[in-house]
């Protein structure tokens, strides 16, 4: 509008500059003009041209102030424009301080977050700190036995379900650990291990609860990790799981490991979950690897030890053969060749029991040997005039071999190459043999058959054993294991004063076990 109106003002002044250029030239014409007249005009004509001139500089000012409205307008454009920028760096700092806060939270969320592993193992979950952790581990070994040459049935052929275990071990502030191992197989239900640790020196550790006993040294071998589908006869006079409290430890790096402690004792190869008696036995062990922090390489895998027990086992005459505190001792297939006679007036264990048991092994490479040997003794009674104190022997030494070139160890084996037809692979192979006895005091079968403490035609006095056996380690995880056994006994079989050897027992054992 403002604009319009200065060109039609720019216009109107060029109208009159033309007309009045025109007119003097006409006046320059009239010469004879009276010089008022001129002046007259002139007069006019500035008259007429004042408020042309005015409103020129109206508008003048009007574009001044157009003008510095405008640079106003431009400076607090330019004002705000800063106070924008200004405003936009700091929500930037914000942001980034809201990411930063947000990522440290993240951080410290993980850190704090439980760890879940699942493998090979096991399945585990512990804390982020290591503080708490709890891992559910388990074994299956599904059995068989066939005996040979066993006389029409004699023995029974069976296929079997040996361990079906679950195992929970826990970890509570880092210095105690527990384990909590149900067991399943054999048909039955019990409690195999449940003990407390407590861990806060390598070199000084507490255990209270159910678990192996300190002593034999193919017992406290793995369940998993044995040689043979069974266990040998030093296996059967050493106990195998009770209850009580010991202390143990390794010293000088692993170079030293001993335990001691007090248990409340279980007969020979039995576990026990009560006690009926005060007494207790104690039991320890020390075992040494001389040379492992050596330069010897050859002499790295040697370990020797000695472990026993002392005790006082009270038994007593009544019917109830699970009250005379005495053990049965069992073939390799599990088929009694040894029992002390039970019953009204039958032997019971009356005083003090002691173990000795002297054991080593050696591992080089792929080839392994162990060795023990275990003496038993004990007080027993039966009726008033046989009280004799029986001591019962039993050894082994069992060899083995890994035919794909791992190394043997007293842990077991672990493929190079797990089994994998896709890959080629089929893990290790192994050979065992051993051979292995037990002999039973003659002073058992000793007196009148009134009063003597096992009846020779129904025990025998000697089981001598040799076995030989193929393993095959599919991985760590899943074992195939086939054992031949033949077992010769001395005594044990025959009518009153015609004592026999029971017939030989041969058999062929066979496991699949998966452990993880």
């Amino acid at each position: 509008m403002k604009v319009a109106r200065l060109l039609t003002v720019w216009i109107a002044l060029g109208i009159a500059t033309d007309g009045f250029s025109s007119r003097t030239a006409a006046q320059e014409t009239l010469t004879q003009q009276p010089l008022e007249n001129r002046l007259r005009l002139l007069e006019q004509e500035v008259k007429r041209l004042q408020p042309i001139e005015q409103e020129l500089k109206t508008l003048k000012g009007q574009l001044e102030s157009q003008k510095t409205a405008a640079v106003g307008s431009d400076a607090a454009v330019a004002q705000k424009t800063d106070a924008l920028e200004q405003e936009l760096k700091i929500l930037k700092r914000q942001r980034e301080v809201d990411k930063e806060i947000e990522l440290a939270a993240a951080e410290k969320r993980a850190k704090e977050a439980p760890i879940l592993t699942v493998g090979s193992k096991g399945i585990s979950v512990k804390s982020a700190d290591g503080n708490f952790g709890l891992k559910l581990g388990g074994q299956l070994k599904a059995d068989s036995r066939t005996f040979l040459e066993d006389g029409g049935e004699r023995l029974t052929d069976s296929f079997y379900i040996s361990s079906a275990r679950l195992i929970f071990d826990g970890t509570l502030f880092k210095e105690f650990e527990f384990r909590l191992a149900p067991e399943f197989g054999n048909g039955s239900t019990q409690l195999i291990d449940g003990y407390i640790d407590w861990k806060h020196w390598n070199a000084l550790k507490l255990r209270a609860g159910k678990t192996k006993g300190p002593v034999g040294l193919e017992r406290l071998q793995s369940d998993v990790d044995n040689q043979f589908v069974s266990l040998g006869f030093p296996s059967s006079l050493v106990p195998n799981r009770d209850i009580g409290l010991q202390l143990y430890g390794d010293l000088f790096d692993g170079a030293l490991t001993y335990a001691a402690g007090v248990f409340n004792g279980t007969p020979d190869g039995a576990s026990a979950d009560i006690d009926e008696h005060d007494s207790k036995e104690l039991a320890a062990r020390v075992f040494a690897h001389p040379f492992k922090k050596t330069d010897l390489k050859p002499l790295q895998g040697l370990g020797v030890g000695v472990a026993g027990t002392v005790g006082n086992r009270q038994g007593s005459a009544a019917t109830a053969t699970s009250n005379t505190a005495l053990p049965s001792l069992k073939t390799p297939g599990q088929n009694t060749f040894f029992t002390y006679v039970t019953g009204a007036g039958g032997a019971y264990a009356d005083g003090v029991e002691d173990r000795i048991a002297p054991q080593g092994y050696y591992y080089l490479g792929p080839f392994g040997l162990l060795g023990e040997y275990v003496i038993s003794s004990q007080e027993v009674k039966r009726g008033t005039v046989n009280n004799q104190r029986i001591q019962n022997a039993a050894w082994q030494v069992a060899a083995s071999y890994v035919l794909t070139g791992e190394n043997a160890s007293y842990k077991g084996v672990t493929p190079d190459n797990p089994f994998s037809l896709s890959k080629g692979q089929w893990g290790a192979f192994e050979i065992a043999a051993r051979i292995h006895e037990l002999d039973v005091d003659d002073a058992a079968f000793t007196g009148i058959a009134a009063n003597r403490l096992a009846d020779p035609t129904v025990s025998a006095t000697k089981a001598t054993a040799w076995g030989v056996g193929l393993n095959w380690y599919l991985s760590k995880n899943v074992k195939l294991m086939i054992d031949y056994e033949q077992i010769r006994f001395e005594g044990g079989a025959g009518t009153g004063a015609s004592i026999q050897n029971r017939p030989d027992e041969k058999a062929v054992f066979g496991r699949l076990q998966v452990v993880f």
